[in-house]
């Protein structure tokens, strides 16, 4: 069986752009910060508990606290639920994905799992508003760990742990970002590029789709990524 890691953000939905503005609102809100270098490939690792210590170091010389990213969550997922009322179509699917997820969940050749930079809770509701099917309890979040290597592994157990395997013949990951490139090439781990193309093509990336309406051609390129 093999396992295919899936970012949410601009791989299975196109909300890049309303994650980031309610991250940015939940910090001011309970941080009262505005002025932030939302240029995430300038930060040292790229998850959201990691990149909220960045800048609570930066511009106080404090570290957050429990309750503080407990209330970051709160504020950020009540931001994309507003934001989804306002502006549904910054919580639509990248085409093809909601069937393509369907037909994977179908074949018993593969698993699938979900590493998400975000928070769980945010990324869940995203994945359901887009009508996203996925593994309820594979989800790999960036509130649990600092690093993206350790989303990886975190995501990994619990899809041991979902499929009741001890593990999984290759693991691929899916991600739009090129700091998804870098942790799966840390990790020695096969690479499918969604969207992004010019840039993750300067980055040599070998797999690339624009979206997921070419169902064959995806999953012959997940039987010749490993």
């Amino acid at each position: 069986m093999k396992l295919v890691i899936f970012d949410v953000d601009n791989t299975l939905t196109n909300t890049g752009r309303a994650d980031q503005d309610c991250f940015l609102q939940a910090v001011n809100y309970v941080f009262n910060i505005k002025d932030i270098d939302t240029d995430w490939s300038h930060y040292k690792n790229v998850t959201a508990i990691s990149i909220l210590d960045q800048i609570l170091r930066a511009k106080t010389g404090k570290v957050p606290r429990k309750r503080e990213i407990s209330d970051m969550r709160d504020a950020f997922l009540s931001n994309l639920k507003e934001r989804s009322k306002k502006r549904p179509g910054e919580f639509s699917e990248v085409p093809g994905a909601s069937n393509m997820m369907t037909e994977l969940l179908r074949k018993s050749e593969f698993a699938s799992a979900i590493a998400t930079g975000s928070f769980a809770d945010g990324a869940a509701f995203k994945l359901e508003f887009a009508k996203i099917p996925y593994k309820k309890y594979c989800i790999a979040s960036g509130a649990e760990c600092f690093t993206r290597e350790e989303l990886i592994d975190i995501a990994v157990t619990k899809a041991k742990s979902v499929y009741g395997v001890s593990n999984f013949n290759a693991v691929i990951s899916v991600g739009d970002g090129i700091w998804d490139l870098k942790t799966a090439s840390n990790i020695g781990m096969p690479f499918i590029g969604v969207g992004n193309k010019q840039v993750l093509e300067q980055k040599g990336v070998k797999y690339w789709v624009n979206d997921y309406r070419d169902l064959p051609g995806f999953f012959n390129m997940l039987s010749g990524a490993v």
